[in-house]
């Protein structure tokens, strides 16, 4: 479960045509918005209402239905275990089991979650506008509120990073998860919800009556200026259908503040509506060049988007990727680089290269249903062998295939290669979060949250931090007295409520310094002050930076190779086979 999760997530499908990229007529092509099986998709659907095409029934497809329909009475009947007999559990168990023979990305949804997925179409919910997670201490998994958004009813409350949600309408929320606690809170708009929050600042319980109402999840949640000139925009969350045009007032806000090279940071981005990518990568690419094709079972499904883009961004270009980059943010990072418009760096994409049509069943659930395979420009395939590896290993574990496939060629004729994601021109070590890091987060929360009220006395301070906080950030250093604060952190960690040994604060003393940091930052100022402490101890991002001039170098050298080919291809067309210009009487 994730450890952040917004008071009513918004995953939704749209209606997107592109402005400007050119292709065939689209299809209702649906891109998974993340790589956890069964989780939500985002998709650019043509049309609201699919799935209402009726499919000739044969007389063996007649007899399949029968035999389940009398199986499924059998069961009723006769089954020993009565109370684990629920008729739509058991069609969602067979559908999903008749999926998952086809490919991973193949899913269906119970009228419930297919609404969720269609029904939240302006990267809106109606909520409060908190963010929450789950933390525990001593076992008890409470939930507490992290962020609020501006303006919200959350914001107008005064609710504050660490306070914990009580109760919902007056039913506890001690135990549930975070995900349980968002969907009590969500509701229709103007809508009233009953929250009670005990303070952090004070330990007072309070009941709180707030309205609900639209809040909007920008899918560009920060981006500034990190150094003189460059440029940085985070979009790791996801393509909606906002997100072209969040993109593009980026681009134009950057310059405003003097950009003069960019990092386009797509970690962790999973994926969402193909045509929002397309629109992002044709933002660099000029008119003419291929962003992506696609091949179906039928001619309708075949298709390729160019550029029509005659003003392209020219600032030089790196792009961040890792392992949970996936599906349309591949695409962008696969038309960036097989055009060598932009240095891939970081480690090797998720290799998800399949799109699926969102199809509406009769009783209001629905499918996702894969019908095409796309292709990069270069015409390589990422998809990821999944015939020979069951759905966890495939969702988990990764094996390099690369060397299995033929190379393909990019515009300046380097090598790249399919099967396998999309692999970085200068792949970058990170450090993997694993169990152990995991395991730390529940104790640098409570450590942060006590050492920024004064009431609670866990770490032997009394003192704000806040002052310090935003001068740390202001100036982009480490906030004063580091190794002191690390320090009291250990003696705070290693006490019976976590009971974390020496030797994992000895080696996850580096995460444990960056946790604190960003936690720091999160609890005084918010998510955009946060992402800035994470952003000046980030190592990839120094690298992104240092990076920038052979970023400038490759796509230069683009240019020159596509006014090459420009120019061959017109004294082709100008001079014809047999009427060159010196051609003698």
């Amino acid at each position: 479960m994730k450890k952040f999760l917004s008071f009513a997530c918004a995953y939704c499908i749209f209606a997107v045509v592109s402005a400007n990229a050119q292709s065939l007529p689209k299809s209702n092509a649906a891109d998974p918005f993340a790589i956890d099986r069964g989780s939500s998709f985002s998709a650019s659907t043509a049309k609201r209402t699919v799935g209402t095409e009726v499919i000739p029934a044969s007389a063996a497809h007649a007899k399949i239905v029968s035999d389940f329909e009398q199986a499924l009475g059998l069961l009723k009947k006769y089954y020993v275990n009565s109370s684990r007999l629920s008729s739509a559990e058991l069609t969602k168990s067979s559908i999903t089991s008749m999926l998952e023979e086809l490919d991973p990305h193949s899913s269906y949804f119970d009228p419930s979650e297919f609404s969720e997925l269609l029904g939240e179409q302006d990267s809106e919910y109606s909520g409060t506008g908190s963010t929450i997670s789950n933390y525990a201490k001593n076992g008890i998994n409470e939930t507490y509120v992290i962020s609020t958004h501006p303006d919200s009813a959350a914001a107008k409350a005064s609710l504050q990073y660490g306070d914990r949600i009580v109760a919902v309408n007056g039913s506890p929320a001690s135990g549930l998860g975070s995900e349980t606690v968002r969907d009590r809170v969500r509701g229709p708009r103007g809508s009233i919800v009953s929250l009670t929050i005990e303070r952090a600042s004070t330990g007072r319980i309070e009941t709180l009556e707030l309205r609900r109402d639209r809040i909007f999840q920008p899918t560009l949640p920060n981006f500034f200026i990190v150094r003189d000139g460059v440029g940085y925009i985070d979009l790791s969350e996801g393509f909606s259908h906002t997100t072209s045009t969040e993109f593009a007032a980026a681009l134009k806000e950057l310059h405003r503040r003097g950009m003069s090279s960019l990092i386009l940071d797509l970690r962790g981005n999973t994926g969402g509506i193909l045509d929002q990518a397309i629109m992002v990568a044709e933002e660099f690419l000029p008119a003419g060049s291929s962003i992506i094709s696609q091949k179906g079972r039928s001619s309708f499904d075949n298709r390729e988007w160019r550029s029509a883009n005659r003003t392209p961004e020219n600032v030089p270009l790196v792009v961040l990727v890792n392992d949970r980059t996936a599906s349309a943010s591949e695409v962008v990072a696969g038309a960036l680089q097989d055009n060598d418009r932009a240095l891939i760096m970081g480690q090797t994409t998720f290799g998800k290269g399949l799109v699926q049509n969102v199809v509406g069943l009769p009783a209001g659930s629905g499918l996702t249903l894969t019908t095409a395979r796309y292709f990069t420009p270069s015409g390589r395939s990422i998809q990821r062998t999944y015939s020979s590896s069951g759905m966890y290993d495939y969702f988990n574990h990764r094996s390099a295939t690369s060397g299995e496939h033929a190379a393909t060629h990019t515009i300046t004729n380097r090598p790249v290669f399919g099967g396998n994601g999309i692999a970085p021109d200068e792949p970058l070590e990170t450090e993997r979060f694993d169990a152990q890091n995991a395991r730390l987060l529940d104790p640098i929360f409570f450590f942060i949250r006590d050492l920024l009220n004064p009431r609670t006395s866990a770490t032997g301070s009394s003192i704000t931090l806040k002052d310090q906080v935003r001068q740390s950030i202001i100036f982009g250093n480490a906030l004063p007295d580091q190794d002191d604060l690390v320090r009291k952190f250990g003696d705070f960690a290693k006490s019976a409520k976590f009971n974390v040994s020496d030797d994992v604060i000895r080696s996850k003393a580096r995460f444990i310094s960056s946790r604190l940091n960003y936690e720091l930052a999160l609890a005084a100022f918010g998510p955009e002050s946060a992402k800035r402490m994470q952003i000046a101890a980030d190592i990839e991002i120094q690298r992104a930076i240092e990076a920038l001039p052979k970023a400038a170098t490759l796509a230069e050298n683009a240019r020159r190779a596509r006014f090459a080919i420009d120019n061959k291809k017109a004294r082709r067309v100008a001079f014809p086979t047999g009427q060159g210009r010196n051609r003698r009487n």
